[in-house]
């Protein structure tokens, strides 16, 4: 801010002395100033430009600072919200095998180790070779897993029903919490959780009272009167 005050106050004393000094006044000198400087760094052409060569060496020196300026505000800004990398250490088998400082272990008596028992070479065989034991199930261990004590060798479909073991509806309902959940939302939780039998039993036929039809009467009152009423001014009409 205090660069751009500057060069406006420096840019609109040169052109103010070169229009003395050339017999060439400028009016206004202060507000083009303004205008050449924060078109310039914006990026955008101005339609009045010095007459001058001291006032257009100094708008291409202000503008090629400009450039410089905002290309770096720029990458800046595209600095500050591009996501940071994150390195995946293990990202494939031949990662696993090839590092040291996590140990790694195969779930007893699961698919994944007859697979990597079976294998005869390469990282596959490895695994199994230099694997730091077993364990009993990836569910059951998954807080050591998730503290870091060692990595857990599991198939895609024994995780899915790890993890849809937390968010099951069942689980919610058999906690009360679906109940609880009805009783704060819905004014007739009551009537909702009651099963259909029991709410058939306590239904009994009544007929319906005037009450009950006022809002039709009402609605065909108003409607008689809107005719009656059309229909005389459509006479008076006529008449006149």
């Amino acid at each position: 801010m205090l660069s751009l005050v500057v060069v406006c106050l420096v840019f609109a004393f040169v052109v103010w002395k070169e229009g003395q000094l050339t017999g060439r006044p400028v009016r206004n000198v202060v507000s083009k100033a303004m205008i050449w400087v924060l078109k310039a760094l914006t990026q955008e052409s101005c339609e009045h430009l010095p007459k001058t060569n001291g006032g257009r060496v100094l708008v291409s020196t202000w503008l090629l600072a400009s450039l410089v300026f905002m290309s770096s505000y720029s990458g800046i800004l595209t600095a500050m919200i591009t996501v940071p990398r994150v390195l995946v250490p293990i990202d494939s088998v031949e990662d696993l095998v090839n590092q040291r400082d996590m140990p790694w272990r195969i779930e007893a008596g699961s698919m994944m180790f007859q697979y990597f028992q079976a294998a005869t070479g390469g990282a596959k065989k490895a695994v199994f070779d230099h694997r730091a034991g077993e364990f009993h199930d990836c569910w059951e261990d998954r807080q050591p897993i998730a503290n870091g004590e060692f990595a857990a060798i599991c198939d895609d479909i024994t995780m899915m029903k790890a993890m849809s073991w937390d968010f099951r509806i069942h689980r919610v309902t058999e906690a009360g919490i679906f109940n609880k959940w009805l009783q704060l939302e819905i004014r007739n939780t009551s009537q909702c959780l009651q099963p259909p039998s029991a709410l058939r039993s306590g239904i009994t036929v009544s007929g319906l009272t005037l009450d009950a039809f006022i809002g039709c009467l009402l609605l065909l009152a108003g409607d008689h009167c809107a005719q009656a009423h059309l229909q005389l001014c459509t006479q008076n009409t006529a008449v006149l």
